[in-house]
């Protein structure tokens, strides 16, 4: 039997609602079953982290309509602090990441994890809140962006990344811990939380960026490793807006050890996707950045090592039950390359059907590569407290 988040949902139901269900529901009754399952999807449907950031537009709204004016900032500060736990919350799940390579007859295992943080700045957020359901029509907006882009906020976001760190990589002993969109507020508090923990940490050069735009998403990526891995020069890819612009993606990379490269990468979106629960293919941008993996780490590939790329692909990735080892395809002449995203199909992303995050890897020789596996990280290893109701319930 296969746990799923439905499972994990009624599970934490049970944990964090005590109250008991009504005995009337409990009957061994096809009818009383299917009412069964409605009252507990009814109840999940108000722990989820929407239904909480609803709750807080709608509690602010009503306070400023009662407070006089001098006593409405106490209570927007005190509203934020209570809701602080869903408004830290990002727009991703993490991934758990799992391959077993044979390095020169000796296996390896490599254990990591990936996590698009969601960047806490007006720009980071825009776009997510605009998917909200409740925010349609109203002029919630304004006052979202303030609350998640506030100190106590971004306070709790840092507090709930620098958990997962010491988790995974403290605790668990996983082997890196890479994420992606990384804002200042956070990547300055990653910086002395991997010092004080004896962690290396490595980010990428989009972040000299940040006195020029301290507004802007700048997709900042970041490898958090547990032993020292040499850094590599980043995986540049450049594109163009529809006024001309220039836009840059970079992907932070290292070399964790003779024969493996791991890269943190954010592809970009090739369009805003056009609906709610829509979703852009993204195959052009997400073929730029396997062709500039390749020609950046061929000398690694052409040593008979691999390369191990994770993180948001912007697009749907493939990770159906009858290939679980990922789709084989030929680039770049006899690099095989091999894309996985979580087992079951379970969406990464708010409100989008198929996964986004996922894995690709990269060999000329893939039989060095004997097992390969991704799964959405549960709930109980993540130790987050704020992000553990699954989506659509």
């Amino acid at each position: 039997m296969e746990r799923c988040p439905s499972f994990d949902a009624l599970a934490e139901f049970c944990i964090v609602n005590p109250s008991r269900i009504p005995k009337q529901l409990l009957k061994a009754k096809d009818a009383d079953a299917q009412h069964l399952i409605r009252f507990i999807e009814s109840k999940l449907a108000s722990l989820t982290i929407e239904r909480h950031r609803e709750n807080f537009v709608t509690s602010w709204v009503k306070e400023a309509r009662e407070q006089e004016a001098a006593s409405l900032e106490a209570v927007k500060i005190s509203l934020i602090k209570e809701y602080s736990r869903w408004l830290a919350s990002p727009d991703h799940l993490p991934i758990d990441i799992c391959l077993g390579i044979c390095d020169k007859g000796v296996a390896q295992e490599i254990k990591v994890v990936s996590y698009n943080v969601m960047a806490h700045v007006r720009d980071g957020v825009s776009i997510f809140l605009q998917s909200l359901p409740f925010i349609s029509g109203t002029k919630a907006q304004p006052k979202l962006v303030a609350a998640i882009t506030s100190p106590i906020v971004l306070a709790q976001h840092a507090e709930d990344i620098s958990s997962l760190i010491d988790q995974m990589l403290v605790v668990k002993q996983y082997t890196a811990v890479c994420l992606q969109e990384v804002d200042p507020s956070l990547l300055k508090i990653l910086e002395r939380h991997a010092t004080s923990r004896g962690l290396h940490l490595h980010v990428s050069a989009s972040a000299q960026e940040l006195k020029r735009e301290p507004d802007a998403c700048l997709a900042i990526t970041c490898i958090i490793s547990r032993l020292y891995a040499k850094p590599l020069p980043d995986v540049v890819l450049i594109s163009a807006t529809k006024g001309g612009q220039q836009r840059f993606r970079r992907f932070t990379a290292v070399k964790l050890s003779e024969c493996v490269d791991l890269l943190s990468l954010h592809v970009r979106h090739q369009s805003i996707d056009t609906g709610i629960f829509e979703q852009a293919e993204n195959e052009q941008h997400i073929q730029n950045a396997r062709e500039a993996i390749i020609d950046a780490h061929i000398e690694t590939l052409d040593n008979r090592g691999i390369v191990v790329a994770v993180g948001d692909f912007n697009g749907p990735v493939p990770c159906t039950s009858t290939e679980p080892s990922g789709t084989m395809k030929n680039a770049a002449g006899d690099v095989g390359v091999r894309w996985l995203g979580p087992k079951g199909g379970h969406s990464t992303h708010y409100r989008k059907p198929s996964p986004v995050d996922g894995v690709m890897l990269f060999s000329k020789h893939i039989t060095n590569v004997d097992r390969m596996e991704c799964s959405l990280l549960e709930n109980r290893e993540r130790n987050i407290n704020t992000n553990t109701m699954p989506w659509g319930l």
